[in-house]
Order: C-alpha cells, then sequence, then structure tokens
C-alpha cells in the first residue's frame, strides 16, 4: 500500500504540473539553478594530447523561455550559434563586399548596439562609469568571443586600450596574417561615448585594432580607443 501511496503522489505531482505549466518551467529552472551552482562548486580538469583544461559553467545568467525557445540574458534576447556558422557568415559577407567596407559597415553597427548595451545594463545593474565598461568587457568574455583585458582606461581623457586574449576569430581561422577582429572595435567607441554620454560629457571617441593574435610575431590582440579628431598613435 505504501508503494501505491507513492505513486499516486508522483501521479498527482505530475498533473498538477501538467494543469500548472508554469510551475513545470519553474521547476526546470530551479534544476537548472541548482546544477549550475554545483557545477560552479566544482573544478574539473581533462587531460588531453599533454594540456589541462580546466572547465566551469557559463557565468552568464541564462534563461530560456519554454514556450518561445528565446534565450535571455540581463533581460536582453539572445542567440546561441555554432562558432563556425557564425564565422563562416561573416566570412561570406567580407568576400562579397571587401574587408574595408564590411569593417565600416560592423563598425558603426557594433557602436550603436554596445551603447544599447551598456545603457541597459547600467540601468539593471546600478552600474556607472570605469564599471559599465568593465561589466561589458567580461559580458563579452563570458559569451565566447574571446578575453578581454581592460589594459588602461581615462574617462576624462576619453582613452582606453584593451587586450584580447584566446580569440574566437583565431582560434577558428589561425594565423592568416592580418587583423581578424574587425568586427568588435566599434563596440569599444560604442562603450566609451555611453559612459561618456551618461555622465553628461560631449567628448567622443573612436577605437582602432592596432594588432591581432593572428599576424605573425603577434601573440594578442589589442584594441586603443582615444577622443575623436585626435591623430593615431
Amino acid at each position: 500500500m505504501e508503494g501505491i501511496g507513492s505513486v499516486q503522489g508522483s501521479i498527482h505531482s505530475a498533473s498538477s504540473m501538467v494543469q500548472h505549466p508554469g510551475a513545470c518551467r519553474r521547476i526546470s529552472l530551479e534544476r537548472c539553478r541548482q546544477r549550475r551552482w554545483l557545477r560552479n562548486s566544482i573544478t574539473i580538469s581533462k587531460i588531453s594530447r599533454n594540456t589541462t583544461v580546466t572547465q566551469m559553467a557559463p557565468e552568464l545568467p541564462i534563461e530560456v523561455d519554454a514556450e518561445t525557445g528565446v534565450w535571455t540574458t540581463d533581460a536582453l534576447p539572445m542567440l546561441y550559434v555554432p562558432r563556425h556558422f557564425f564565422i563562416n557568415n561573416h566570412l561570406a559577407v567580407e568576400d562579397a563586399l571587401g574587408a574595408e567596407k564590411y569593417a565600416e559597415i560592423l563598425y558603426h553597427a557594433g557602436y550603436k548596439s554596445a551603447w544599447h548595451w551598456c545603457e541597459k545594463e547600467a540601468e539593471l545593474h546600478g552600474l556607472e562609469g570605469v564599471d559599465v565598461f568593465e561589466h561589458y568587457m567580461r559580458r563579452l568574455s563570458q559569451r565566447g568571443w574571446g578575453h578581454f583585458i581592460v589594459e588602461a582606461i581615462d574617462l576624462e581623457a576619453g582613452t582606453c586600450q584593451v587586450r584580447l586574449e584566446h580569440s574566437a576569430f583565431v582560434y577558428q581561422l589561425g594565423k592568416v596574417g592580418r587583423k581578424l577582429e574587425y568586427m568588435f572595435t566599434g563596440w569599444f567607441a560604442g562603450a566609451m561615448d555611453q559612459i561618456l554620454a551618461a555622465r553628461g560629457s560631449t567628448l567622443r571617441t573612436v577605437a582602432e585594432q592596432t594588432q591581432s593574435a593572428a599576424e605573425e610575431g603577434c601573440d594578442v590582440g589589442r584594441f586603443v580607443t582615444r577622443p575623436l579628431d585626435t591623430p593615431r598613435g
């Protein structure tokens, strides 16, 4: 009888969740959070070809809508796609337009997107100033584009220097002898300018990639941001 009672209890719980589909999603999300916490509490090391790889769970707050399948992070809709898929599409457009023209288009699009992202994130998390920029670099790093390291930033001067390690483009394409990550360049100026505007500053900036790990003799990528209408270097 005890076994029957347990089965009946399980059936009752399942039928309750069917009647209340929202409960299924809440339970699913709670289990995901528990598993994420557990994975974050354990460092897993694998040995492959004499290389130690330390794995970790994503540090991004990821939610997936059970009905629509839409992914969100910090209340912003996201797309989750394979790296090769994205870069193959990127290269196809580059081939059609030419790298220089495509870089110009992506600079302005990236600038606009970075401004929007920083504005929304600053509001959501109550951030301001350099904290917004560092949060942006951290989120970019956590999303697999590469590891963005802020080496220097001066909001009053409108300057910053960012080092890029583990570039997704370089991992996919290797040493090709040219700067591959021009898609990122507008992000730095867009982020800087949004932060400056939020502080009431009229100073605006321009960003440039100065080197890529895809170039011979370079192990990392570098980006610099400076005030608009100032000479390079």
